[in-house]
């Protein structure tokens, strides 16, 4: 009796030893999932490009018959709003839900042709989802006019009552009438006058919205701010034209781009008076509505892409917390802020939004001045290339001139000075003429990225004045290149929302173009999200910083190394974008390009008989290529016409894809005089992880005008669609590469081992990585760890059976797309003597710890059989 207990004993001592051992081992393992934290690139949309504008003209019902209201609708919004606008027509309503996301406007052509019940039908068509695609921040523009007659009454109007969007009743015909501005700080109304009603004009009644024009009491032109979107009602329907109304409809079209002036502290500048050339100037250029915000008006906000924040000097009223709060809120969701700001008192106004977003002013009475780049004793110092930086927000600026201004003593780290002080010892604050140098350096602009937002600070509210402070003759807007400053920044600050990828303008071998005669080209892709940058010498660092690089054919070729940099740097990810052209002008890029098997010939450049112009066959050297001659590439996403100036042809493209050729029909030619059947014209390949785009035409990016038709060779046709689908293909998200290094195949494997593996994303995104374990040679898998962000895993093998069915597979995920690798070939696991005892591991800490509870219970023996002796 007492020797089976002493069996028992020692039998529970054992289990009572390792029992918490067995219960590790059988209980499931492996790391908690971290939470994904990759911010990856933008996933850029080939159709939902910011520039150029995208409308869509609904005709189904309207006059389309030449001098008709469409005809004449489109000619005057062409040529008022110009030529960064593209458009298509939609004649079935019921495919708009289909393509409606394609469009930045929707605008309704006054549908002549209608009854009643067709424009029901269409509102009952549409009412489902227009109204989320206007809340989203879509614009609607409706069109109409009265008539005694039913098909004529105001029938477009009725797809706005019928869906919600507003209003509209009670028209009254108003041909002949005086129209009067309601509200002169509409957005709608900036650089419009008063004008006589033209044939076709009426009035309504509505209780949404804003009235901005009106007569007899009645509405005209009413605006009504929709979520982050527009609806306006137009009393007229362009049968005749007048200058005045057709601003009216260019202003809606411009709501795409909406500035909202912020008047509501007493601001002492607004677009009426003060910045009256600055707003005029970037709607007119850049497409920009202008609104005078009077009250706050926190609707007003959310719905523009740019708020201006100004000074007061008069009457102090400070932006207040909540304010404060809700322009904070703006800016992280994606909104674009411009703040100015001044010396002493005057510029207290906007303190509370600069403390907001870590910058300090000097608040003295002092301003910033300069004993040797100066005018007017120091007041209205100049900055030049030294004091200015390489960014989208100073394209085209080599120099500006500012007016009293302060200075920025602390910014936040996360800021990039745009320009700043001397720091020679010759800058330093001017105050009742006492002269002190101690401002060497300071920022007086400056721009921050806020959340998915922008930011632009600049410290003076005069540069951009309409008088002349400096008495030289011309306005302040207009000294030195404070013109091209204030349209960068705007620019720039209008593609807040987008997240940035850097394009690097490579001119540092005599390139036959420059950025300065390109600068459309590069406010383009500035609008749709791309931050500018430049160099003239040659830089591994800049362009290994730049997710894109532009090269235009120079005199000077490369030498090897920097050849090498360039091939690294499209191997790892990077586009390339490369101009050339034919004869002398393609020397340098056959020298790079012959690396990515594609050879440009530059004997002669093409021409063709039926569609060349400019000038008479046999020198048609001006072509238009169509869609026909065009491939099905993301590239071509829209492009329907491509306009070509004297350019040539590839003799090769390797493995890479003709975006257009030359027509089949035996029309095209060299000018040479050889035939030119089906060749590649523009090209575009991959090179390892990169991408490149070859365009043999120089003249393509520049702001010229070969074939004299007004449009400069960048608007011509379909190129701009062009080329920011390519700059967004260069940089598209790609899916990470990941490579399985250990286990990949024929490994016997025991103990504690590292997983290994080697990833890339093309894009520089981060990357995080899920494990994943195959004991039947890849027919199934279980997870083993997710959520790493580095590149092994420390695997105990002991936790599975032995067996030579093993796989490992890595997917590495950038936060939104993903890719795998797995083993080449399957491993082996061999951790247990004689075979394993079915769920029981024994890695060597294991059988360590076992090993000491036997002695454990060797010595309790020995002490009992001691005992009995």
């Amino acid at each position: 009796m007492n020797k089976n207990k002493k069996l028992l004993f020692v039998l529970l001592s054992i289990l009572f030893l390792i029992a918490p051992l067995g219960i590790a081992a059988f209980s499931p393992t492996g790391s908690t999932a971290t939470t994904d934290s990759a911010i990856p690139a933008a996933e850029y949309d080939f159709v939902n490009r910011r520039e150029p504008i995208s409308v869509l003209v609904y005709n189904e019902y309207s006059d389309n018959a030449g001098g008709g209201e469409y005809e004449y609708t489109m000619t005057a919004l062409l040529s008022e709003y110009g030529y960064t606008m593209e458009y298509d027509n939609l004649t079935d309503h019921t495919q708009l839900e289909s393509v409606i996301d394609d469009y930045d406007v929707l605008l309704l052509i006054e549908q002549e042709d209608s009854t009643f019940a067709q424009m029901d039908a269409v509102a009952s068509e549409w009412n489902g989802f227009i109204s989320g695609w206007v809340d989203d921040g879509g614009i609607v523009i409706c069109m109409d006019h009265f008539s005694a007659v039913e098909s004529d009454y105001h029938p477009t109007a009725r797809i706005l009552n019928g869906t919600g969007l507003m209003s509209i009743y009670n028209s009254t015909p108003r041909t002949g009438e005086s129209v009067t501005i309601t509200d002169s700080f509409d957005p709608l109304a900036f650089g419009v006058s008063a004008w006589t009603g033209p044939s076709g004009t009426s009035s309504f009644d509505t209780p949404d919205g804003n009235e901005v024009f009106g007569t007899g009491g009645q509405t005209v032109v009413a605006h009504r701010y929709f979520g982050f979107g527009h609806v306006v009602m137009l009393g007229f329907d362009m049968y005749s034209t007048d200058p005045n109304p057709t601003t009216v409809l260019a202003n809606a079209v411009r709501l795409t781009r909406l500035a909202v002036f912020d008047n509501s502290h007493a601001q002492i500048y607004d677009p009426y008076s003060g910045y009256n050339t600055f707003a005029t100037h970037i709607q007119e250029n850049f497409g920009f509505a202008i609104a005078t915000m009077n009250t706050w008006n926190p609707s007003m906000i959310e719905s523009c892409e740019v708020l201006v924040a100004g000074n007061n000097y008069l009457t102090v009223i400070p932006f207040n917390t909540s304010e404060v709060d809700f322009v904070s809120d703006f800016v992280a969701s994606g909104g674009g802020l411009l703040i100015f700001s001044e010396i002493w008192w005057y510029g207290n106004c906007t303190d509370p939004l600069l403390t907001r977003f870590g910058y300090e002013r000097n608040q003295t009475a002092g301003y910033a001045a300069d004993t040797d780049d100066n005018e007017r004793l120091g007041a209205q110092p100049f900055y030049g290339p030294e004091n200015i930086a390489n960014h989208s927000a100073t394209i085209g600026v080599s120099s500006v001139q500012m007016y009293g201004s302060t200075a920025f003593t602390t910014i936040p780290d996360d800021a990039t000075p745009l320009i700043w002080a001397d720091t020679d010892g010759t800058a330093g604050w001017n105050m009742s003429s006492i002269f002190s140098v101690d401002n060497s350096g300071y920022s007086l602009a400056t721009s921050k990225h806020h959340g998915a937002g922008r930011i632009v600070t600049i410290a003076d509210g005069s540069m951009f004045h309409d008088t002349d402070g400096d008495t030289d003759g011309g306005i302040d807007f207009f000294d030195l290149s404070n013109e091209e400053f204030a349209s960068s920044v705007m620019v720039w600050l209008s593609a807040a929302g987008i997240p940035e990828k850097t394009v690097l303008f490579e001119q540092s071998h005599s390139p036959f173009f420059t950025l300065n005669g390109n600068m459309d080209a590069a406010r383009l892709l500035s609008f749709n999200g791309f931050n500018i940058r430049w160099t003239s010498h040659f830089s591994a660092e800049l362009i290994n910083e730049a997710s894109v690089i532009v090269n235009f054919e120079g005199s000077n070729n490369y030498t090897t190394p920097e050849k090498e940099v360039l091939y690294n740097f499209v191997a790892n990810g990077g586009g390339l974008f490369m101009l050339c052209d034919h004869t002398s002008y393609n020397v340098q890029t056959n020298d790079i390009i012959s690396e990515f098997g594609m050879v440009v010939d530059d004997t002669s450049y093409l021409i063709d008989e039926d569609d060349g112009w400019v000038d008479s066959f046999p020198n048609g050297s001006y072509v238009a290529y169509d869609f026909d001659s065009m491939s099905l590439h993301p590239i071509m996403n829209g492009v329907r016409r491509i306009e070509i100036d004297r350019g040539c042809g590839f003799a090769s493209i390797g493995s890479g894809t003709a975006l257009v050729t030359t027509d089949t029909d035996g029309t095209s030619f060299w000018y040479t005089g050889a035939a030119a059947s089906g060749v590649p014209v523009i090209a575009a390949t991959s090179y390892n992880l990169g991408r490149v785009v070859v365009l043999p035409d120089l003249n393509f990016f520049s702001n010229g005008d070969s074939d004299t038709d007004d449009y400069e060779h960048l608007y011509d046709s379909d190129n701009d669609v062009f080329i920011v689908n390519a700059f967004y293909w260069l940089i598209e998200n790609r899916a990470p590469v990941v490579e399985v290094v250990f286990p990949n195949g024929g490994e016997l494997l025991n103990a504690t081992q590292y997983i290994e593996w080697t990833a890339v994303d093309p894009n520089g995104d981060e990357m995080s990585f899920d494990v994943y374990l195959s004991d039947n040679n890849g027919s199934d898998w279980s997870l083993l760890t997710s959520g790493l962000t580095v590149l092994q895993y420390e695997w105990n093998t002991t936790l599975h059976d032995d067996g030579n069915s093993y796989m490992i597979l890595v997917e590495a995920s950038d936060g939104v797309l993903s890719g795998q690798d797995t083993s080449d070939n399957p491993f082996e696991l061999d951790n247990f003597a004689g075979g394993p005892i079915p769920g029981l591991p024994l890695d060597p800490t294991l059988l360590l710890i076992i090993a000491g509870a036997v002695v454990v219970v060797i010595v309790i023996l020995v002490l009992v059989m001691k005992r009995k002796k």
